[in-house]
Formats: structure tokens, C-alpha cells, sequence
């Protein structure tokens, strides 16, 4: 299937309509070829950018993908929908690492648009934070989580390169299968290798407001800086509970009840974030975590490292990196 996909793309002859059939099966039509793909619905996965998330098996194969289906109500939004569709898929598809989601393609539908992606995740990273503090604390999934603070990095540092930025990270957008993680979720991310960036292009300011940089405003444009603020506020999250403390303590601890950009955003309260990860109890890996993330927290954009930088400073330790690195 994936292989026609690619011919199809190839020759700009890749169009797809989608009719609902029984029991949420569905059927695809190929423009100009007799194969037909066929999706059952598996279960629901959660909720991305734009859509929700669920799983899907493809019945000639049966192979397994999950569907992010993006619904719009009337017929005037289809064309700016589907733009942001073929935004995603373009962006996606031009991104090829180990540790980011894969989109395949994308589907039509009367009122809607699918598109399919791999892994299909057992879970995200906040879910998986909740369940380490859910469960105790229990090492065998604690021990996980340093060799994520590399992988995490090494795939921004890559996305960079191509001069894509990510623009939502967060927990929920990092996704989680077989022990090993993915950055997904690059939908509202700007591709720079086509587009310069303009007043207009960011007015409506994207990424989830607790995460999101100091300097990030309607009208001042985002860029590679505000990816690492961002993974430095994760970072923070990640290393709390590797330590054996809840997100809802730190939550709580940088509580800002009078900030006008919410309660528990980082930029709220960075002094309070780095007094936080500083009286962790430290150990060799956690000491180097530690310095890292301050310096992704810099207030100031251009104090702050690349990815690359922090890829190559988290590298002195083989252990805050997975096997396949």
C-alpha cells in the first residue's frame, strides 16, 4: 500500500474519496487504479493537533496505522483546512529519523480529512510521567527516561537542520511505543525552507500556552529558540518524576495566581522552575540534565543553546541516549 502511495505521489496522481460504510468500515478509491483500501476503526488514541486520534487497521493487509481525522463543519472552511492538511503531510514527509512519527499520506472525505501515520502509540509522554507517579515511582520505568533526554534532542536538532521548527512541544506530543519515543505532531509547525516568516503568518500565536517561550507573541516571530524553551520546560517535567516527585508538586511549587499568561506557564516563574530542578537530588546524570535545561531556560532567546549544541553536550554521557545512537 505504502509503496503505491509513493508512485502515486510521485506522479501527482494521488486523490482519494472516502465513503462510510457499516461498523466504521471505509472504503478508499484510488484515482485512475483498481486498488481499494479498506480501514476499520480499532480505537480511539487521544487528541492531536486539529483532530482526534485513533486506530485503524487496514483490512487486505492487516496492518495497524493510526488516523488523525480532522472534521470540518461547513464547506467554507474546507480550503483553509485543507491547507493546513497538506501542510502537515508536506512537512512530515520530508522528516526521517528515528525518533519522529512518520505520516504516510493523507485521505479526502465528504467532511472530513484522514491521515495516517506510524507508530500507533501505546501511550504519550504525559501519560507516561502520570503512570510513573500512579505506580510509585517503579524503576523499571523510570530507568527509561534518561536515555530520552538525548533522543528528544538529537530528533529537534534534525528537524532544525531541515529549518523546521516544531512550534507545540509538549509531553502529549511526544509519543510512545515499544520503549522508544517519537516528536509527532508538527502540524502547526512552519517550514522555513519556502516560507519567510511576516507579521501575518504569526499574528494568531500557535503551541500550548504553558510551554511557550518568553518572547513568543502575536507579533514576534517564532523560531528554533522557542523549540528549546519549550523542550527545556518538558526536560524539567521529565526529570521531576525521574527524581520521584509529581508534576502536581511542581506545578504547584511555580504557581503564578496573579500572571496574566495562566497559572502554571513556565516563563511565569523561571526562577522558581530552576530553584525547583536545582534541589532535586542530584547524581552525575542528573547534574549534567540539570545544567542543560537552565540553559534551555534562558529568559533571553539568544542565550539560549541550538539543539545541536545540546546534543553535543549531553553526549560526554553514553547514558542519556538510547541503544540505537
Amino acid at each position: 500500500m505504502l509503496d503505491l502511495a509513493e508512485q502515486h505521489e510521485a506522479r501527482e496522481r494521488l486523490r482519494y474519496q472516502q465513503q462510510s460504510l457499516p461498523n466504521g468500515l471505509h472504503d478508499e478509491n484510488i484515482h485512475h487504479d483498481d486498488t481499494r483500501v479498506r480501514f476499520r476503526f480499532q480505537r480511539r488514541l487521544g487528541r492531536g493537533s486539529f483532530g482526534d486520534v485513533s486506530e485503524v487497521q487496514e483490512l487486505s493487509t492487516g496492518a495497524v496505522y493510526a488516523r488523525k481525522l480532522i472534521h470540518f463543519e461547513e464547506e467554507s472552511t474546507r480550503a483553509t483546512i485543507e491547507k493546513d492538511v497538506r501542510n502537515e503531510v508536506t512537512i512530515m514527509q520530508k522528516l526521517r529519523h528515528q525518533h519522529i512519527a512518520s505520516v504516510l499520506l493523507f485521505v479526502k472525505e465528504p467532511d472530513a480529512y484522514s491521515i495516517l501515520m506510524l507508530p500507533v502509540a501505546d501511550s504519550d509522554l504525559l501519560m507516561y510521567l502520570e503512570r510513573c507517579v500512579s505506580k510509585k515511582y517503579p524503576m523499571s520505568l523510570l530507568k527509561r527516561l534518561y536515555p530520552w533526554f538525548g533522543c528528544l534532542l538529537d530528533a529537534l536538532a534534525y528537524a532544525h537542520k531541515l529549518n523546521i521548527n516544531h512550534r507545540d512541544i509538549k509531553p502529549s506530543n511526544v509519543l510512545i511505543k515499544d520503549g522508544q519515543l517519537f516528536l509527532a505532531d508538527f502540524g502547526v509547525a512552519k517550514d522555513f525552507t519556502k516560507q519567510a516568516m511576516s507579521a501575518t503568518d504569526d499574528y494568531f500565536v500557535k503551541g500550548t500556552p504553558v510551554y511557550r517561550a518568553p518572547e513568543t507573541c502575536p507579533d514576534n516571530p517564532r523560531g528554533p529558540p522557542a523549540d528549546i524553551f519549550a523542550l527545556g520546560c518538558v526536560f524539567s517535567e521529565m526529570l521531576t518524576v525521574r527524581k520521584g516527585r509529581s508534576l502536581e508538586d511542581f506545578r504547584q511549587w511555580r504557581r503564578a495566581p496573579d500572571h496574566e499568561n495562566g497559572l502554571f506557564a513556565f516563563r511565569a516563574s523561571l526562577p522558581k522552575v530552576k530553584e525547583w530542578i536545582t534541589q532535586l537530588e542530584q547524581d552525575a546524570l542528573s547534574e549534567l540534565v540539570v545544567d542543560q535545561i537552565s540553559a534551555m531556560l534562558q529568559e533571553d532567546p539568544d542565550d539560549r543553546p541550538t539543539a545541536q549544541e545540546s546534543v553535543n553536550f549531553l553526549r560526554t554521557e553514553r547514558a542519556l541516549f538510547c541503544a540505537n545512537h
